[in-house]
């Protein structure tokens, strides 16, 4: 990646699919299998979009410290 001019970041994976995106939450109540449901707001996607939207946040400095 590096090689071709790809931006390589690290991320902590821990939570990143039990996080809400919408409101910052982590519950792993919100996480049933493939289905995410935030027990605060209510916000519902598929899991795995979840954890990707996190980590691209992270990766971008914009996620909370």
């Amino acid at each position: 990646a590096n090689l071709a001019g790809i931006k390589v970041g690290l991320v902590v994976p821990e939570n990143t699919s039990r996080t809400c995106p919408a409101c910052g939450v982590v519950d792993q109540a919100s996480r049933r299998g493939i289905r995410f449901r935030c027990t605060a707001c209510g916000h519902t996607e598929h899991a795995d979009s979840v954890g990707a939207a996190n980590i691209a946040r992270a990766i971008s400095g914009l996620a909370a410290a």
